[in-house]
């Protein structure tokens, strides 16, 4: 298995709580092993951009036909932020696979909705 973001491999022991979560040892994102076609991790504010651009330039195909972002901690967008989103949505689908949302507070998911870039991804609660 190799991390959504980064690409290295993992070789991860999860934790037991009923999360099964674990940090990526290369890029320290949380990644959640829910099932073989999902790959769930949960950035902060501060590592957003840096996991989106990552996404974004990433070439290899990650056996996971589903990657889930959870904006749980996120309560703001930049410019900037919002364009590796869409660099990351476009280079996940020209992977073969798909970028999902998860978690999205309510001021951002009306920024989504308004600009229609709600349309590129998919948006869950």
């Amino acid at each position: 298995m190799e991390c959504p973001v980064c690409g290295n491999p993992l070789r991860l022991e999860p934790s037991t709580f009923p999360s099964h979560d674990a940090p990526c040892p290369c890029c320290g994102c949380l990644v959640w092993l829910a099932s073989p076609d999902v790959a769930t991790c949960r950035p902060t504010e501060e590592s957003l951009s840096e996991v989106l651009q990552r996404l974004a330039k990433s070439s290899h195909a990650h056996p996971s036909t589903t990657l889930r972002l959870d904006f749980r901690e996120i309560e703001h967008l930049t410019g900037p932020v919002v364009r590796w989103l869409v660099k990351a949505a476009v280079q996940t689908s020209a992977t073969g696979r798909k970028l999902e949302l998860c978690h999205v507070c309510p001021d951002i998911r009306e920024v989504f909705q308004i600009t229609r870039l709600d349309r590129l991804f998919e948006i869950k609660d």
